[in-house]
């Protein structure tokens, strides 16, 4: 990492780093999403449901893909209060998703986004429960067509069953970005970065003066540095004015302190990596693995938290468990756990 190389092919290394990076990010990961929203396609019916405290409106339907990004419901009238409460729940009341909706915010009549991020394997069946916090409020239905009886199944209000109807909803699906579009941005970050490359290959045959010597782990200090930033500027943008999270001031706040703190300690983590790296690897290897370890231990304690049969409960004590003996073990030193008095 001592070694020297010139300005201009450091910084055309930088670009191919990101480029690699974002490739990576539209193939295998394929981070890049889009939204499809699907509808039965029904007419709008004159039947309402009056949702409230005491009343819920049930709606059985089959997810099409594994990742819902919201639901949309069309809200005929709010007559009191202001609070939706809208839960997802599989066949055995195992809670998916919970959401709480200010329909005060909202233009009524009209259509409500309930934005949930939910994975749901295909096909599965699933019950949407809308009620009123505190509120009375009116649902449309619609007609049920021939294409959409098996995804949507029965729906349920204060007067029970509903023959031929269904809630007036639609289901918004997050998927990534088609094969056409990942080969297309593919293409064409390739051929920015091969341009950029020939800018400053260019750049710095017209001032060869700027075109110095530079420390290499300097040189990929300023790389990682550079890539962060515009990570977690991204971030930020989707975070707000985008609310790609949610859309909630609080729950948008939430999330800002988040990527506030995760860009801090990924910014100390840079200057310390490319720092003295034997300061970072040779004593920390053990207090990483913990730290690791203990970050599962509290995720399957939350679990346990909010398990909702015993036997939740049972498989996340046990994974809690697990993860606790193994950072003991992880922070004892080898002659300590194989002692044979140990």
């Amino acid at each position: 990492m001592r070694k020297t190389t010139y300005l201009s092919r450091a910084v055309s290394y930088g670009i191919l780093l990101i480029a690699a990076l974002i490739l990576i990010a539209l193939y295998p990961l394929r981070l890049f999403r889009r939204e499809v929203e699907l509808s039965s396609g029904g007419a709008a019916s004159d039947t309402v449901l009056t949702a409230n405290a005491a009343s819920f409106v049930t709606q059985h339907f089959r997810p099409e893909f594994n990742k819902i990004a919201a639901i949309e419901v069309y809200v005929e009238a709010l007559d009191a209060g202001r609070y939706m409460e809208v839960h997802v729940n599989d066949t055995y009341a195992w809670e998916r998703a919970y959401r709480v909706i200010d329909l005060a915010t909202e233009k009524i009549p009209g259509w409500v986004r309930i934005p949930l991020g939910v994975s749901i394997p295909v096909g599965n069946p699933e019950n949407l429960l809308i009620n009123g916090r505190r509120a009375t409020f009116r649902l449309q239905a619609e007609t049920v067509t021939a294409e959409s009886r098996v995804t949507y199944q029965g729906l349920y209000g204060a007067e029970g069953l509903q023959e031929g109807l269904r809630l007036r909803m639609r289901v918004i699906y997050d998927l990534p970005v088609n094969g056409r579009t990942t080969l297309f941005a593919g293409v064409m970050t390739l051929l920015a970065a091969l341009l950029l490359i020939a800018a400053v290959h260019g750049f710095f045959r017209r001032f060869e003066s700027l075109n110095r010597l530079i420390v290499v782990r300097d040189a990929w200090k300023r790389v990682a540095q550079a890539s962060a930033a515009v990570f977690f500027a991204f971030l930020f943008f989707l975070n707000y004015p985008l609310k790609a999270f949610d859309d909630h001031a609080g729950e948008i706040l939430f999330y800002g302190i988040g990527i506030v703190l995760a860009a801090v300690s990924v910014f100390y983590l840079i200057h310390r990596l490319f720092g003295d790296l034997s300061l970072v690897i040779r004593p920390l290897w053990r207090s990483w693995l913990m730290s690791i370890l203990f970050a599962f231990a509290i995720e399957h304690a939350c679990d346990y938290a909010n398990g909702f049969y015993d036997i939740n409960h049972y498989i996340a004590a046990r994974q809690m468990a697990v993860c606790m003996l193994l950072m003991l073990i992880v922070a004892a030193f080898p002659h300590h756990v194989f002692h044979p008095v140990s």
